[in-house]
């Protein structure tokens, strides 16, 4: 008798929460990428296990990502959740383990098994180590391309090795470095190395500080603009950009927003933050309010999920985040608002933090709203504000001019 997928999905997912993966984390996975998985199945197999429906759906991938409608990244983790219903269905066991058939760099079995103990002496989840293996596999490439193995290894190689990636990880130094003093450490203790080396030379420098720019109030107004609320999908668009800005809201959190979490009386919104669990109230204005009550009176499909805001399109399920993320983008483009670098739709949760800076709002006060309880984490969510700064900038009261262009 076939397995219904839904429940292996289950299962999955706990064996996935076992592992310590956040909730924020395992929503992401639900919503993301198991939730159209079993849709497949469900109009394909009646939600049944089927491994050539599995196949069919690995397939049509495939052909997005050589169409360059998805990428890589969100390939691999497709076919790494597809690998995980292949191995519960057919063993009864979440297989965690590397699922890849080639291997672009494989060091000799000798390395590999010494990469495989270094690791094991860890305590990293299984997500990291993946990744160290693979730096780790690159580096004994390169030794071993130069005719090295391990008891001839010596600090000017590793030095080669870090100038040797530094282009192609540019933006992963921080794992070459790490996986280096992983193997060192192994190296060391099982006397295979005698490297007299200071690790904290392999500490890189830290990473640059990104400056993403919020949304400004003229720009969210133009995006609103162009939604039509005469349709669903409109309704739906209006009310959850207005409750982004005017609260604050992660996206996670308000795609799994739920009608009872809305206390109309007092005007209210109570939830569990996804990212930190936290509990928090904040107050919803009228504006917001109205517009949430139009989409669930007259715009939203008939459901029984307590879930709000809901896919447009049958099966009517709750949204993914990477919906919100292409809400913005499409309406970024109807109204002509440029689409900058790193803005998307968790920029309009900076919009909020920089609204309210601008008006001067205590930081503390802002903290609180974002669900923040380290000040320092409030700092990204808010923009350069150029008035106040102009307050810092000294005056030439006490400084004596007798000349020049400022006399």
């Amino acid at each position: 008798m076939k397995q219904n997928i839904s429940d292996i999905v289950n299962s999955i997912l706990q064996e996935l929460e076992a592992r310590g993966l956040t909730q924020s984390t395992l929503s992401l996975y639900r919503h993301g990428l198991f939730e159209p998985i079993i849709h497949y199945f469900i109009e394909n197999s009646d939600g049944k296990y089927d491994q050539e429906i599995l196949s069919a759906y690995l397939t049509k991938y495939q052909n997005a990502l050589k169409c360059g409608d998805i990428t890589r990244d969100h390939y691999t983790r497709v076919k790494r959740v597809l690998h995980y219903i292949t191995s519960h269905a057919e063993t009864g066991v979440v297989s965690f383990t590397d699922i890849r058939q080639t291997k672009k760099f494989v060091p000799s079995a000798n390395s590999q098994a010494i990469i495989k103990n270094a690791l094991s002496n860890t305590e990293l989840k299984d997500e990291y180590k993946y990744k160290l293996d693979s730096i780790l596999r690159k580096f004994f490439c390169y030794t071993e391309g130069k005719g090295l193995n391990v008891a001839n290894i010596t600090v000017d190689d590793i030095r080669g090795f870090i100038n040797h990636v530094r282009t192609s990880n540019a933006g992963s130094m921080g794992y070459v470095t790490h996986a280096l003093n992983v193997l060192l450490t192994y190296l060391r203790a099982e006397s295979m190395a005698q490297l007299e080396f200071d690790s904290h030379y392999l500490t890189p420098k830290a990473s640059p500080k990104k400056v993403i720019e919020a949304f400004t109030k003229q720009e969210i107004a133009s995006m609103l603009s162009c939604i039509s609320t005469s349709t669903s999908l409109g309704k739906r668009d209006k009310a959850i950009i207005l409750l982004a800005c005017g609260t604050g809201l992660r996206g996670i959190d308000i795609v799994n927003l739920e009608l009872s979490d809305i206390n109309w009386k007092d005007g209210t919104i109570a939830i569990v933050q996804s990212k930190t669990n936290h509990p928090m109230i904040m107050p919803v204005n009228g504006q917001i309010l109205n517009a949430i009550a139009d989409y669930i009176l007259n715009g939203r499909h008939r459901s029984d999920s307590q879930i709000i805001f809901l896919c447009d399109r049958a099966p009517h399920t709750a949204l993914r985040t990477t919906v919100l993320d292409a809400t913005i983008s499409r309406l970024s483009v109807k109204a002509g608002v440029v689409k900058k670098h790193y803005r998307s739709f968790h920029s309009l949760r900076r919009s909020f933090g920089t609204w309210m800076a601008n008006e001067q709002i205590p930081i503390t006060t802002i903290a609180q709203l974002l669900g923040h309880k380290d000040l320092n984490s409030s700092k990204p969510y808010l923009s350069f504000n150029d008035k106040q700064m102009l307050n810092c900038a000294l005056g030439f009261a006490d400084i004596p001019l007798k000349g020049g262009v400022y006399a």
